[in-house]
């Protein structure tokens, strides 16, 4: 009855770690996509600009 509880306490942490691990890599993802996107919109806008003094 011991040893399944202990794997149980065990694994929960490590579960919960991963999670938290996936979590931190979705949020780290999302924000340099959303950086990507906003300097390539940025680029965009000042050759619209550049385009218009022209």
């Amino acid at each position: 009855m011991v040893a399944p509880r202990s794997k149980e306490s065990i694994a929960t942490p490590a579960i919960a770690f991963h999670l938290k691990d996936l979590h931190v890599f979705l949020i780290t993802y999302y924000y340099h996509l959303v950086i990507k996107v906003a300097r390539e919109a940025n680029m965009r806008f000042k050759l619209v600009k550049q385009k218009k003094r022209l």
